[in-house]
């Protein structure tokens, strides 16, 4: 998680901590009318609870499998024989031989699922929360009984958002040690930058899953390793005596996208089209720089590095800049820059020769590599 550049949680906390709470929680439940007890075991009851089936409302998958499918395979839901409604679910399961227990006022025992989460969401964040996550694999049961319960309990509302994200696949299955084609973040920063890694991850918005395939982080290399050389080009270039109408215009272009940044990510963490945003205006800084050869002023260098870190605050792919070094050499640039500038005129002045020849296909050819390497060349046409 530290080499992801991941905030450490302020609590990771155990249920084992909190098994009085768990009790308590349940007696307290009990006494409002909402579970019931049954030779040793406790279970919520549903129709307590008028508004559960429309919780989270599932949408069918394509093979309308059905809820009750569901609750078969929900342990806690599907636990003992003496329940008042199928759908009725554990909150204290009496003991089995071989388990672990605590003693309780119906013998001993654990608790059932989905209690836990509930129990240490108000002991330690309250009744009311902002948002709770989860895979879409927990929507339901697991995220709906929460509500059930938590909401039975406190009479308020639980969560006002809930995100579920989608699942990492491997070549077009879901990752899991049953199929050991499951791998490591530390398998993988043995080949891979973990901001390449990052900058994957977050390409996708939330709720989709991603298909991982062995060459799955080539692009995302290639895209993050151009943001830093852009970052670079900036840091190095020459700064101009009088500033010009296209570098006004630039350093407009970045405040705006700081201003889109926020309204794309407001849109429920919409973090592809955020980063579309962003590798849209470093192409435009980068092709004013190399290409049209723009110089820079002391204004433009302090938006541009103020945007950067406003980047790296909002998604956490430039971690460098906590430690003010830069992942690059500054030495010797001057020459590199005047020889990369000198062959990218190089190359310009071939593609119009090839195109006054009518060459259009290795033309275009040279065009779609320079965009690979984040360049873009406007046409216009011959006349």
């Amino acid at each position: 998680m530290d080499l992801l550049n991941v905030e450490k949680d302020t609590r990771n906390p155990r249920a084992t901590e909190v098994i009085d709470l768990i009790i308590k929680f349940a007696q307290e439940l009990i006494a409002k009318g909402h579970a019931y007890e049954r030779n040793g075991s406790v279970y919520f009851s549903v129709k307590s609870f008028p508004k559960y089936t429309s919780i989270l409302q599932r949408i069918k998958d394509d093979d309308d499998k059905s809820e009750e499918e569901d609750y078969m395979v929900d342990h806690d839901t599907a636990f003992g024989e003496d329940k008042l409604d199928k759908r009725d679910f554990a909150l204290w399961k009496t003991m089995k031989e071989g388990e672990p227990f605590w003693e309780s006022p119906w013998g001993k025992g654990r608790p059932g699922w989905h209690i836990e989460c509930s129990v240490m969401i108000l002991h330690y964040l309250g009744e009311t929360i902002d948002i709770h996550g989860g895979g879409q694999d927990l929507k339901f049961p697991h995220h709906r009984n929460e509500i059930a319960q938590s909401e039975s309990h406190s009479g308020k509302v639980f969560s006002k958002y809930f995100l579920h994200n989608g699942f990492v696949n491997v070549s077009n299955e879901k990752m899991s040690k049953s199929l050991n084609n499951y791998f490591t973040v530390a398998d993988i920063i043995k080949d891979y930058d973990p901001m390449v890694i990052r900058w994957y991850l977050i390409s996708s918005h939330y709720r989709s899953s991603n298909n991982y395939t062995p060459g799955s982080l080539e692009p995302a290399k290639k895209t993050y390793n151009r943001l830093i050389n852009t970052i670079k080009k900036v840091n190095d270039a020459e700064f101009g005596e009088n500033p010009s109408n296209q570098l006004a215009t630039l350093t407009e272009k970045i405040i705006n996208s700081k201003e889109k940044i926020v309204e794309i990510m407001a849109d429920d963490f919409d973090t592809p089209v955020a980063l579309a945003e962003l590798l849209t205006l470093f192409r435009e800084v980068n092709k004013a720089l190399l290409q049209d050869g723009l110089k820079i002023n002391q204004l433009f260098k302090d938006e541009f590095f103020n945007y950067i870190t406003f980047i790296e605050e909002l998604f956490g792919i430039f971690p460098f800049l906590k430690s003010k070094t830069l992942p690059f050499s500054t030495a010797g640039n001057d020459e590199k820059d005047n020889l990369i500038k000198n062959l990218i005129n190089l190359i310009i002045e071939t593609r119009t020769q090839l195109r006054e020849k009518k060459l259009y296909d290795l033309s275009d050819l040279i065009r779609d590599r320079l965009k690979d390497l984040g360049l873009d060349v406007e046409d216009k046409k011959i006349q």
